[in-house]
């Protein structure tokens, strides 16, 4: 039972880390792109992947794309990962306690 609640609390607190940590990320990918990338396509350039960023569009090549859909993503996946390793702890046997001599 201790190592469930162990194992179930830890899942829980590295969930929310990564959630913050990552949404902190988007947010500074954001401002950054903003600064960086033209608010017009640029065939040249390859900046040809629009993005809403707080109403008007940028746009990125396919690697900031990618990037920023990636990290978007994360905490869904991490929050699955965490659905499925609470259950799995759910699932293991109860601690036997040691008899008393």
């Amino acid at each position: 039972m201790i190592l469930r609640q162990r194992l179930t609390g830890r899942v829980k607190a590295l969930f929310v880390i990564a959630l913050i940590g990552s949404q902190g990320l988007v947010l500074w990918l954001e401002h950054y792109y903003t600064r960086l990338c033209p608010l017009y396509p640029d065939k040249t350039g390859g900046h040809i992947y629009p993005v809403q960023i707080h109403g008007g569009f940028i746009y990125l090549t396919l690697a900031e794309h990618r990037t920023l859909i990636t990290i978007e993503v994360l905490p869904v996946v991490l929050l699955m990962l965490c659905i499925i390793v609470e259950r799995w702890a759910k699932n293991l046997p109860a601690e036997k306690s040691a008899p008393n001599s």
